[in-house]
C-alpha cells in the first residue's frame, strides 16, 4: 500500500503592492497594507493625497458664532446644544462638531447635577455634626435647629419623610413619654 502525501490547506494568492512613495529621509516606504493605485503609483494611506473640502485658494467657510461664551449654568449648556442642533439642520455646522458640542454640554449638565447633589450632602454632614455636638453639649435649641435642617435637606434630596418614633417610648423623669 502506498501513501500519498497529504496536501496542506489551500493558500490564496493575491497581488500585494508596496507603497512606492518616498519618505522624508529618501527611502521608499514599502508599506503594503491598504495600498491603492493613485496618480500612477501605488500609495499607502499615509502617502495618498488628502481630499480638500475647499477648492485651492479658497478660504474655509467661517463658522457661525455660538450664543454663549462660557458654560456657567445648565441653561447655557441647553442654549449651546440647541444652537448646535439648529446649525446642523441648516448645514452650517458639520456633524462631528455638532456631536462634540452636544457631548460636552451633556457632560457639563451631568457634572452640574452631581455638584449640586454634593453640596447638599456636605450641608447634611454639617447639620449632622451640629446635631451631634449639640446633643453632647446638651443644647436642645441647637439640636432642634440642626434636626430641622436635616429634615429639610433630606426632603430636598428626595428621601421620604417618615415618622421615626420608637415603638416603646421610655418614660421621662416626670412619667410622660419622650
Amino acid at each position: 500500500m502506498t501513501e500519498t502525501p497529504t496536501t496542506g490547506p489551500a493558500q490564496e494568492s493575491r497581488a500585494v503592492h508596496r507603497c512606492e512613495s518616498l519618505r522624508r529621509d529618501g527611502t521608499v516606504c514599502n508599506r503594503y497594507v491598504a495600498t491603492l493605485w493613485v496618480d500612477g503609483a501605488w500609495r499607502c494611506p499615509s502617502h495618498r493625497p488628502r481630499t480638500n473640502i475647499t477648492a485651492p485658494g479658497e478660504a474655509a467657510p467661517k463658522l457661525p458664532k455660538p450664543p454663549v461664551n462660557a458654560l456657567t449654568d445648565p441653561a447655557d449648556a441647553l442654549k449651546l446644544s440647541s444652537w448646535a442642533a439648529i446649525q446642523l439642520a441648516r448645514g452650517r455646522l458639520d456633524h462631528q462638531r455638532a456631536n462634540a458640542l452636544a457631548t460636552q454640554c451633556r457632560e457639563f449638565r451631568r457634572c452640574f447635577a452631581v455638584e449640586a447633589r454634593h453640596k447638599q450632602e456636605l450641608a447634611l454632614v454639617a447639620a449632622w455634626e451640629l446635631a451631634m455636638n449639640a446633643e453632647e453639649a446638651g443644647d436642645r435649641d441647637t439640636l432642634t435647629e440642626a434636626r430641622a435642617q436635616m429634615r429639610t435637606l433630606f426632603t430636598q434630596m428626595g428621601v421620604p419623610e417618615k415618622n421615626y418614633r420608637r415603638p416603646n417610648p421610655e418614660p421621662d423623669q416626670y412619667g410622660g413619654t419622650r
